[in-house]
């Protein structure tokens, strides 16, 4: 998320008035359900993909590559905050749209961002729809039989009509398949292939030492985020990214540890979140998952990059431009992991691994 930081005062009167009102967001959409009604009915999208792992295990870089292929439409930046009604908005908001400008996003990682790139916004619209998920310290798994008639029916529509804006916009007319980076669907694989059985869901899998390093940097990152500017706080938990500082909360996994206060979130704890996270990924026996083996990416990409676009049936000559934005990894860090748990973290990425393409 790199938003907050630049925003102007109108901007963030416009976000908070955009969603304290999701109803009048989803009125927008139906609206524009109707307005749209012969496009919506006539397209048939290709089968999507979907970028979900545990936040800082190269989910963003992904998505950032993948976004640029033309058969693929991502939510982006520009489509802030009126993210339900995607079409209206790209109708209304060309009269003032800036143009794009690069920054560093608010990770302070080292990737840029702009008001084009694709980011993870469909969080938002899952945190409106299925409330009862997230009315605890946890933000419960979900089952592949739940039902909720009205999100299924938005959902399928919402997917179709940001392929129709990518098309419009004229960036990629041949547009046919939705991309979506969002964390939490580790969360609801199972659901997404049941709703969609031809979609294909991208796990990326990062050394887990590395991989708690960053996560622990992250969580101090945004809880002084937090502290220092209490819109940045706002922002986040109106797009419903739960993950790190003052609003952190843990997907309720099997063998999750308890929920702690920012001062108990030790190595230990993220250690034991994820060995829960990634069992529950390799329980999940599906061909639909794909695991991603984000370390041999970044120490050779472009054969790691043919791979997976072999199994998302794209070509990778488009991408593989996009290269250059992939850096070497880094050293494994000294962390103080107690040693039965270093053992199991380092056994199931091996497990992973295995499985990875």
């Amino acid at each position: 998320m790199t938003k907050p930081s630049g925003y102007s005062v109108l901007d963030r009167i416009f976000h908070r008035l955009a969603f304290s009102n999701i109803p009048l967001q989803l009125d927008l959409s139906a609206r524009e359900d109707r307005n749209n009604e012969t496009d919506l009915a006539g397209f048939t999208p290709g089968p999507s993909a979907y970028v979900t792992s545990l936040p800082r295990a190269g989910t963003t870089l992904l998505l950032t590559i993948l976004s640029e292929h033309p058969e693929f439409a991502s939510h982006t930046y520009r489509q802030m905050p009126v993210l339900f009604a995607p079409l209206t908005w790209q109708k209304w908001s060309r009269r003032f749209e800036k143009r794009a400008q690069s920054r560093e996003r608010a990770h302070a990682d080292g990737l840029d961002v702009s008001e084009d790139s694709a980011e993870a916004f469909e969080e938002a619209i899952w945190h409106a729809f299925w409330q009862n998920h997230y009315s605890g310290q946890f933000i419960s798994v979900w089952g592949a039989e739940e039902q909720h008639g009205q999100f299924d029916d938005y959902y399928r529509r919402h997917r179709v009509k940001l392929v129709l804006a990518r098309r419009r916009s004229g960036a990629d007319p041949q547009a046919s398949r939705y991309l979506a980076k969002n964390n939490a669907n580790i969360s609801r694989m199972d659901w997404l292939i049941r709703h969609e059985p031809d979609a294909r869901i991208i796990v990326p899998i990062r050394n887990p030492f590395s991989h708690i390093a960053s996560l622990m940097r992250q969580d101090e990152n945004f809880m002084r985020r937090h502290g220092d500017d209490r819109f940045a706080e706002r922002y986040m938990r109106d797009l419903g990214h739960f993950e790190f500082g003052a609003l952190h909360r843990l997907i309720g996994f099997q063998d999750a540890p308890d929920w702690q206060p920012f001062t108990g979130r030790h190595a230990d704890y993220w250690a034991r979140y994820w060995l829960a996270a990634y069992r529950h990924v390799l329980g999940s026996e599906r061909e639909n998952i794909v695991l991603f083996d984000y370390d041999t990416f970044c120490a050779d990409p472009q054969p790691v990059l043919e791979r997976l676009c072999a199994e998302l049936g794209i070509d990778p000559a488009p991408l593989l431009s996009q290269l250059e934005k992939v850096r070497p990894p880094l050293p494994e860090p000294r962390l103080d992991i107690a040693g039965d748990l270093a053992r199991d973290l380092s056994d199931l990425h091996q497990a992973l691994k295995d499985r990875a393409i």
